[in-house]
């Protein structure tokens, strides 16, 4: 019988190898074990001043819950089972009673932004990647970041995150108002002469907006038609990676047409041209299917989703993703 393979030490886990926030800085507990489970893993994460150490959480004697353990006046972590010590900064068993070596399985981890980050894998292949003071100017502007491919288009998809994490950046005038309202935000900005809105909105939200009547949320008007243009283009790189170009944007206040009537603006159609159709992906419709989590499933699971009525000679984008690996290097290209 041919022996399996090994795979204790496989990082997938349902994932992509890659580096995950994990908490805020300010939730993890100094002197303290904190749990968290993130990617399929246990974890256990402390703090050496302000850096984080990660471990897997269980004892490699027999399995026992560290967290439940504590940390020495010598620092040293204390399994709660037998009470044996681990180096709080590299693993190792430091005890008598086992003559065995063993050790804690460590997970490279940094702060970045003020957030715990540990990488699901043995060496990162990439780091975290720097940004300016100033990078939050939303202007129509380029902005090339470092991340993995699905993690791009998952973000393009994702409505929910804008509730939170980009509250703070808005204006005064512009202010979300309550959960609800928040998903009716739309950011302006103009472009040529055409007027674009730009945000994220959610099914149920955008449904209302393109097929309900005007509604006003605290003197904010909505309604009319929107249409929400997305479009993923890949070229491959000579470094063996793969270069993604993000274009998105809303129309709004356009005259409604029938489903099926999904024109490209002429710049779009433009690039559609230049681009060559095996390397080119759209997403264009009028009541956001990509915002459905139905939709973000199938992208984990790498399903294939209904078909989206699009004009030619745009191709669903899940086609080119199958066929594409993870990067480490993602340009995103909003508004160009």
């Amino acid at each position: 019988m041919q022996n399996q393979k090994d795979t204790t030490d496989e990082t997938l886990r349902g994932l992509p190898e890659g580096w995950y926030a994990i908490a805020p800085l300010s939730a993890i507990r100094t002197k303290k074990l904190n749990a968290f489970d993130l990617c399929g893993r246990s974890l256990l994460v402390t703090l050496e001043g302000s850096v984080p150490v990660i471990f897997d959480r269980a004892c490699p004697h027999m399995g026992i819950d560290l967290s439940k353990g504590k940390i020495s006046k010598n620092g040293q972590i204390l399994c709660p089972y037998h009470n044996e010590p681990f180096c709080k900064l590299t693993g190792d068993y430091t005890g008598e009673t086992f003559k065995t070596p063993m050790r804690l399985h460590q997970y490279p981890a940094q702060v970045c932004y003020d957030w715990v980050w540990f990488y699901n894998g043995k060496q990162p292949k990439y780091d975290l990647p720097s940004f300016s003071a100033t990078h939050h100017d939303f202007s129509w502007q380029r902005v090339t970041v470092t991340a993995r491919m699905d993690n791009m288009m998952l973000n393009a998809l994702d409505a929910l995150h804008f509730v939170s994490l980009h509250k703070g950046l808005l204006s005064a005038k512009d202010r979300f108002y309550g959960v609800e309202a928040i998903n009716d935000y739309v950011f302006k900005c103009r472009v040529g002469i055409d007027e674009i809105a730009r945000g994220y909105l959610n099914l149920e939200a955008m449904e209302r907006i393109v097929y309900g009547p005007s509604l006003s949320v605290n003197g904010v008007k909505f309604g009319g038609s929107i249409r929400d243009y997305r479009i993923l283009t890949f070229r491959p790189q000579a470094n063996g990676k793969t270069e993604i170009v993000m274009i998105n944007c809303i129309q709004k206040d356009r005259p409604p047409t029938s489903r099926a009537d999904l024109n490209i603006p002429g710049i779009l159609k433009l690039l559609v041209r230049l681009i060559p159709r095996r390397m080119f992906a759209a997403a264009i419709n009028t009541t956001l299917f990509f915002q459905d989590s139905v939709v973000t499933r199938n992208i984990i699971s790498n399903r294939r989703t209904p078909d989206v009525e699009v004009d030619q000679p745009a191709i669903h984008y899940l086609r080119v993703y199958n066929r594409l690996r993870p990067t480490q290097s993602a340009k995103v290209l909003v508004g160009e």
